[in-house]
């Protein structure tokens, strides 16, 4: 699989550093400058500019950091979702729910695959607090 990295923070660094344990190919880098993850892409070419993304044939998925947000950043994931590319974002990118609904809509006309970097919900204590929280509505429901 071939991949890029718009941006890099403690959630992308793992998943580029297990890519390439796979033997998946980094193919460049973008907007990871002066970064402390950044020592996972070593030898990776560096981009100047995410317009090379939208082209399919750059990369099957791109990574996007949430460390460094910027409007610049934010446009070009806007862009790389108009363009139907899959993404790999590290949460939360922004905290606006009007950003992520406008995402979302564009989503849903160009079938653009967004996942989600979500590795707390596999911490056991999550599995423990849900089934706490659904105990306790099935209670509330018998009243």
């Amino acid at each position: 699989m071939k991949l890029a990295v718009l941006g890099i923070d403690g959630q992308i660094a793992p998943l580029v550093a297990a890519a390439r344990r796979r033997g998946d190919e980094i193919v460049f880098a973008c907007d990871v400058a002066g970064s402390p993850e950044a020592a996972v892409l070593d030898g990776v070419p560096r981009a100047d500019a995410w317009e090379a993304l939208v082209d399919p044939r750059s990369c099957d998925a791109v990574l996007v950091g949430a460390e460094g947000w910027n409007e610049q950043r934010a446009e070009g994931v806007r862009k790389l979702v108009q363009a139907g590319r899959t993404l790999v974002l590290a949460q939360p990118l922004e905290l606006s729910m009007l950003w992520a609904y406008e995402l979302d809509m564009i989503r849903k006309d160009s079938g653009a695959r967004l996942i989600p970097v979500l590795p707390d919900r596999l911490q056991p204590f999550v599995a423990r607090l849900k089934e706490a929280i659904e105990a306790g509505l099935a209670g509330a429901g018998s009243l």
